[in-house]
């Protein structure tokens, strides 16, 4: 039998991490049900409620935020931006919420201090960024961005109709693509039309 050379198993073999990257779901695809815990403002008072994902989708169109607290510089014109985003999504009758990997206390800390009149979602250990293929542990902003220090998800934001079914989404890979306003609420204002129309389609025939 052949001898092994000695000197190769003596060397040294560096591997390099794998190329991974994130996946973000698909359009078309249906989100599964999952618990979550909401809160938001009411005047002076932070109020919270812990529901099922596709009860929630039931009331009307879905804008889903991922935002992780460390982004800084990057942060503050992410949320001044979904607040004037919030305001065109709400006039369209659509809902926008924000998914953050926080605890209780820095949420509602969060809502206290800012003029945000949306929902913040707690987002445990990033269990719903992964669901909606957003956060990876092999695969962080930090790695290649400068300016980021902390795991967390990428910018995105998801559009998810009463059918719990994803029909827009924007993911800012590189942190230099912002999202669309006038793209978010043509998809808010298109799935509201659809809805209607398909409701009064099905009372015409009802009637019948």
């Amino acid at each position: 039998m052949e001898d092994f050379d000695k000197a190769f198993w003596d060397t040294e073999i560096k591997i390099s991490k794998p190329n991974v990257r994130i996946f973000p779901i698909p359009l078309g695809s249906k989100i599964p049900d999952f618990t979550f815990e909401k809160f938001w403002k009411s005047q002076n008072t932070i109020l919270t409620k812990e529901g099922s994902f596709h009860k929630f989708c039931k009331s009307g169109v879905k804008v889903i935020g991922f935002l992780s607290p460390e982004w800084n510089n990057f942060n503050q014109n992410y949320i001044e931006r979904l607040i004037l985003c919030n305001e065109e999504i709400s006039a369209l009758g659509g809902q926008f919420s924000l998914f953050v990997n926080s605890e209780s206390e820095f949420i509602e800390t969060f809502l206290r201090n800012s003029p945000i009149k949306f929902n913040v979602c707690k987002d445990k250990e990033f269990s719903v960024a992964r669901r909606f293929g957003v956060f990876d542990n092999n695969h962080q902003a930090w790695e290649t961005i400068t300016g980021i220090s902390e795991d967390g998800p990428y910018p995105s934001i998801f559009i998810v109709n009463t059918d719990n079914e994803v029909i827009y989404s924007h993911v800012d890979i590189k942190y230099n693509s912002p999202f669309s306003f006038l793209e978010i609420a043509a998809t808010v204002y298109n799935e509201k039309q659809k809805r209607y129309w398909k409701d009064e389609n099905l009372i015409f025939h009802n009637r019948g």
